[in-house]
């Protein structure tokens, strides 16, 4: 097991995300499309970072879950690949959502960067513009030489053992002996009800990995804060439980509301998501919340 994850730490939410994709995956071998779907689903703020002239998110999200319906043997080793270069990225530091998504732009050969290459993305400029926070994504993309304490090509496991394992660790088997005598997609199905049995306690961790630097102030506030990037001076304040105030020099402007397709949501998801929306594309955000003015 240390020969599998000595090079792979997971933050709670890239957890999460590789349980979506096994889940979607209906089987313990995972493809690209699977990992990017999972994340997407654990993260949708992410889906901003892909919001650029060019791209049809909707179309793209639409052929790779066409692709996942329709594909014959799954190439475990891109998917083994794509863990490899988030570990890389995230030099370090837990593997995160980012990071996940990051090395799914990265490499060249999955479905998701051919897409965006086909429609003649510039990857390397997509990741300065999107990814600026994570400097080593660019060096994976431009040819990072991988060094051997990093690489897991000489391990003697096959990727479908790395990704056995994995799939045992994220379900708990290597703390309850007992559950290996449980058919796997059970063992799934119970993990993936433990983790959603509090799902606003898991958003409020979520929030503290994103967001750390405002997480003690949301446990006591209830809400985050974030600048404007487009207009000088002004702040949106993402209450919990309350619809978003627009502020300039103290004073309110205005109000926000967005409506979550999902009822079910928790409040917290809601407030993550509206923090990236605004921090990735504020312009879109505005022309899709409800914007209340005052006068």
């Amino acid at each position: 097991m240390d020969q599998v994850f000595s090079w792979l730490n997971l933050s709670m939410a890239a957890s999460k995300a590789l349980t979506a994709a096994f889940r979607n995956a209906n089987s313990q071998n995972i493809s690209a499309q699977h990992l990017f779907l999972g994340v997407l689903e654990v993260d949708p703020g992410l889906m901003v970072k892909l919001k650029i002239k060019g791209i049809n998110l909707l179309d793209l999200i639409g052929q790779t879950r066409e692709v996942v319906a329709t594909e014959g043997p799954r190439d475990t080793k891109i998917s083994i690949t794509l863990l490899q270069l988030s570990s890389l990225i995230a030099h370090g530091i837990p593997v995160n959502t980012p990071h996940l998504l990051a090395a799914i732009i990265s490499h060249r050969l999955n479905p998701i960067s051919q897409y965006l290459e086909r429609r003649s993305i510039d990857i390397a400029e997509l990741l300065r513009r999107k990814f600026q926070y994570l400097p080593r994504a660019l060096e994976v993309y431009q040819g990072y030489s991988h060094s051997s304490e990093e690489s897991i090509d000489r391990t003697s496991l096959t990727t479908d053992d790395i990704l056995s394992q994995l799939f045992a660790r994220l379900i708990g088997n290597e703390v309850d002996p007992l559950a290996k005598n449980i058919p796997w997609r059970e063992q799934l199905n119970h993990s993936v009800t433990a983790m959603n049995a509090n799902p606003e306690k898991r958003a409020i961790q979520w929030l503290d990995e994103l967001i750390p630097e405002q997480a003690q102030h949301y446990a006591r506030k209830r809400f985050i804060e974030i600048p404007s990037s487009l207009y000088r001076q002004r702040r949106y304040r993402i209450y919990n439980n309350a619809r978003t105030v627009m502020f300039k020099n103290g004073k309110t402007i205005g109000s926000c509301c967005i409506h979550p397709q999902d009822s079910w949501l928790p409040p917290t998801d809601r407030v993550i998501a509206e923090y990236f929306l605004i921090k990735g594309n504020e312009e879109s955000y505005l022309k899709t919340a409800n914007v209340t003015r005052v006068h």
